[in-house]
């Protein structure tokens, strides 16, 4: 055991009576002692697990610790948004699995934020959710087509001039209507939405229009 601790003492270039007396002062072992770090930023001892790989360094590990990084990489995210948007998108381009697994992995891990996020992204994005839940709807129905964006809905509402289609009634919230249902083969398009009101939407459900209607053909939003 000795001779390990001479050993490891002579790779970590720190003398072996050195790492006896850190571990009885840290109450760790000598080994635990020699596998430590000092970050350059933060200045903490810390376990070399704690420091991302970099095979140019002769210990293997980055100077600054993890905690440090993400610090440092928030900064740089919030200094410069685009940059940073574009770095992560470029990314998932090269490795698209990899991104997605660590993705999954913080959000397992960070639950609570994630509602939080979606949240804030649902009250600063009212239109937009409401089609990503339309989407998701469609998918789980395997609609023929499922194409539907938030600008061509946007203009959908501004062409029935933010009318109920069935009941002529204005309203501030317009739900999405599929004249045909999803039930009956319907898709998720632009010829087959048009705007109502939540009070037609519930009477019409998935059976037949409540009254004759034209939905756009085309719109010029994608």
């Amino acid at each position: 055991m000795l001779y390990s601790f001479l050993r490891l003492g002579s790779a970590a270039r720190t003398p072996a009576p050195v790492l006896v007396a850190a571990s009885l002062l840290t109450g760790t072992t000598p080994l635990e002692v020699a596998a430590m770090k000092t970050c350059s930023k933060c200045h903490e001892s810390k376990p070399l697990n704690m420091f991302s790989p970099h095979a140019g360094r002769k210990d293997g590990r980055k100077t600054y610790c993890k905690s440090c990084c993400n610090v440092a990489r928030r900064a740089q995210y919030q200094a410069n948004p685009e940059k940073g948007r574009l770095a992560g998108r470029i990314r998932y381009h090269i490795n698209p699995e990899k991104e997605r697994a660590a993705s999954q992995r913080w959000r397992q891990a960070n639950p609570e934020k994630v509602r939080a996020a979606s949240r804030a992204w649902g009250r600063a994005n009212p239109d937009k959710k409401r089609l990503k839940k339309a989407r998701r709807r469609a998918r789980k129905m395997n609609a023929p087509i499922n194409d539907l964006s938030a600008a061509q809905f946007a203009e959908i509402c501004a062409a029935f001039q933010h009318r109920c289609a069935y009941c002529g009634r204005k309203a501030k919230k317009l739900t999405i209507d599929h004249v045909t249902p999803y039930a009956h083969n319907g898709s998720n398009t632009v010829w087959n939405v048009v705007p109502a009101c939540k009070s037609c939407n519930s009477k019409k459900q998935a059976g037949p229009v409540l009254q004759p209607v034209q939905p756009l053909l085309l719109t010029i939003a994608k």
